[in-house]
């Protein structure tokens, strides 16, 4: 049994209530809370996290657990202490990204759906990577942008185009499916307590 001494708000992005808790022992943990307006997104994020720490590549938070009613959602996390960024930070996270790219998985896309953000994101299987990034990432925002008359007819247009050239584009870069982070900007990632990249 676990007593709760304290929780503290900590940032954690711009969608999720976040705290560290700290237990009467002195352990402390992440929460993430959030309603029932996107269901499953913890459950996608912790086997997200599972995935990224399954491969060689940046360290990633231990998700302990998660659970939702029809009330709302939360998911708990292994805490870790952040430090600052040494000078060679950038580098070595640089080379830490490099290694989990480099990790071949066997198919595009994601055994099955998440979140970026509150947006929901499809991940099925597809046999190449123009045809996953084009249909499952471009144009499934193209569609929910034009959807909710964010964009004029000209710029579908165009983002139409763009999408039919990606085959061509991109062929050749890719040369095998991988696991990455697919929402990667600095709120993202932090440096651990000994200097070490975190995602």
């Amino acid at each position: 049994q676990a007593t709760i001494r304290s929780r503290r708000s900590v940032g954690g992005g711009c969608i999720n209530t976040c705290a560290c808790l700290e237990l009467k022992d002195g352990r402390r943990f992440f929460l993430k809370e959030n309603g029932s307006r996107f269901p499953g997104m913890f459950e996608a994020e912790a086997e997200g996290l599972r995935s990224l720490a399954s491969v060689d590549g940046p360290r990633v938070p231990e998700p302990l657990a998660w659970g939702e009613n029809t009330v709302g959602q939360f998911l708990l996390m292994e805490w870790i202490e952040s430090a600052g960024k040494s000078k060679s930070w950038a580098e070595s996270f640089g080379s830490s990204l490099a290694h989990l790219h480099k990790t071949p998985m066997p198919f595009w896309g994601f055994h099955r759906d998440n979140y970026i953000g509150s947006t929901p994101q499809p991940n099925p299987r597809a046999g190449d990577w123009a045809t996953f990034f084009g249909e499952h990432r471009l144009s499934y925002q193209l569609r929910l942008a034009r959807s909710r008359s964010l964009l004029d007819p000209r710029a579908v247009t165009k983002g139409e185009r763009l999408i039919a050239r990606l085959p061509g584009l991109l062929a050749g870069s890719i040369d095998h499916p991988s696991i990455l982070h697919g929402d990667l900007w600095s709120g993202n990632a932090m440096v651990g307590p000994t200097g070490e990249a975190v995602l």
